[in-house]
């Protein structure tokens, strides 16, 4: 017997397809290089907005910093203190664009995993809700503001929470047509409501 939807339900599935798809639209993803204890690494930093403000849901800002081969790193920096339940909350990141005018900084605690995508990847999120902390949602769109108005560098200084680790030290330059990634893919979470 072939498997038939009602119109009611295609046309349910077919938003939340689309739904999906345009949520999975609004990255930018930057390529840059960290350092960490002398060793180089490859590095991308990830903007993603979520504009959504339904009952039961709300949308984030954030901005993910990816480190490939971070097990290679381990004894340098403490990533699985990020991880889980337990993991810390203290601002031990700082984000800061720089270029003409001004330079705002951000600092914060970040979240952290392993990616699901790329499990050699340690993935760092700092993320601002949509509603409710609006001080935190200025900060990040403050930042994420700049790197979609005009070519910078944005440097994002990690610390580890253990004693005698070495900062980990991305740097990622934005260039024009970066900017105008950005601002496509951000836009909808930097406009005030």
């Amino acid at each position: 017997m072939p498997f038939a939807l009602s119109p009611l339900r295609l046309a349910a599935l077919m938003s939340l397809v689309c739904g999906m798809a345009q949520a999975a639209d609004r990255t930018a993803t930057l390529q840059g290089a960290a350092v960490i204890a002398g060793k180089d690494r490859p590095v991308t930093i990830r903007l993603a907005c979520d504009d959504t403000l339904a009952k039961s849901q709300t949308g984030a800002l954030s901005l993910t910093l990816a480190v490939r081969n971070f097990e290679a790193l381990g004894a340098a920096f403490d990533f699985g203190a990020f991880e889980g339940p337990g993991a810390t909350r203290k601002a031990l990141s700082e984000l800061t664009a720089t270029g003409p005018g001004s330079t705002p900084a951000l600092r914060s605690a970040a979240s952290g995993s392993v990616s699901a995508e790329m499990p050699d990847t340690f993935e760092l999120t700092v993320s601002a809700s949509m509603r409710g902390d609006a001080k935190r949602l200025d900060a990040v769109r403050g930042l994420a503001t700049v790197l979609s108005a005009r070519p910078s560098t944005v440097i994002w200084s990690q610390v580890s929470p253990r004693k005698g680790d070495a900062p980990l030290i991305a740097t990622v330059v934005v260039s024009d047509a970066d900017s105008a990634r950005i601002k496509t893919a951000v836009a909808p979470c930097l406009a005030k409501r």
